[in-house]
């Protein structure tokens, strides 16, 4: 007996479709002030990361 058969496996998810226009539109929607500056340094430095 196959145990494994009938799982469903996980549906892909391509990067594209995760950050839709309407996504993307509401993110801007959203209240919180990012620091640009602080946020693109912290990309090019390396310590990037969502807390």
């Amino acid at each position: 007996m196959d145990s494994g058969s009938d799982v469903e496996p996980p549906p892909k998810v391509s990067k594209t479709e995760i950050l839709t226009p309407s996504r993307a539109q509401k993110l801007k929607e959203l209240p919180i002030h990012i620091d640009f500056d602080h946020f693109q340094k912290s990309i090019d430095d390396g310590t990037f990361q969502f807390s």
